[in-house]
């Protein structure tokens, strides 16, 4: 009982009181990085662009709306699977009795072989097509940046990552919720669910440039 006081009083906290030490080794690494040739030429030009968001929407809505489809299998699952997956595992507990820690164990390692995967799959990204999360997520780092032009590359990936989070990633607990509790915790409405979302991406593959030896300080679009 001692333990679980400890757990549910303050232990919780630590890793979000560890993230502020992580955040503030990004900030310390980061303002002693060097800013990448590609995004200083814009400013040797001057094209550096005053309202990039109103721009990036006229001139690029296409790309961006193809940034948001690739990225929903892979954002949308990847939510699935380490948000519903231990509320999905707890609400069987029937079928899988006394092990209570299956659900956070299997999150855990599977965390670890994404950690491997997403490395792996972005550097065999130019020569193979791959199926999963990972596999998705190491070519989209490479990507989504070649998609936009320099004047507003780095605005682009932004609204194409945030608002695709906001969609697939932030409404997956919402719906998957909503989902279990109309179906009486069913696996086969999750697994449609996620199909759904693999589809989009799919889809979307068939509207997507290639972007193969572009040159990053072109000002055009992909």
């Amino acid at each position: 009982m001692a333990d679980k006081n400890v757990l549910e009083g303050w232990l919780w906290r630590v890793p979000f009181l560890a993230g502020l030490l992580l955040v503030a080794v990004a900030i310390f690494i980061r303002l002693r990085l060097n800013e990448a040739p590609v995004f200083q030429e814009p400013e040797k030009h001057k094209n550096v662009v005053t309202n990039p968001i109103g721009e990036l929407w006229r001139s690029s809505k296409k790309n961006v709306l193809i940034g948001i489809g690739l990225r929903m299998g892979e954002n949308g699952n990847s939510s699935l699977y380490s948000a519903l997956l231990v509320d999905f595992i707890s609400a069987k507990a029937g079928v899988f009795p006394g092990d209570k820690f299956i659900g956070p164990a299997g999150v855990l390692i599977a965390a670890g072989f994404s950690a491997v995967l997403v490395v792996l799959f972005g550097a065999l990204s130019g020569r193979f097509i791959g199926l999963g999360v990972q596999a998705m997520l190491g070519p989209q780092c490479t990507l989504l940046p070649e998609l936009f032009g320099s004047r507003h590359r780095f605005t682009g990936v932004a609204m194409s990552r945030e608002l695709s989070a906001v969609l697939a990633g932030g409404l997956v607990p919402l719906v998957g919720d909503t989902l279990l509790a109309v179906t009486g915790n069913s696996w086969l409405v999750l697994g449609i669910y996620s199909l759904v979302l693999a589809l989009i991406s799919f889809v979307t593959t068939f509207f997507t440039p290639e972007t193969k030896g572009r040159d990053l300080l072109s000002l055009e679009n992909a």
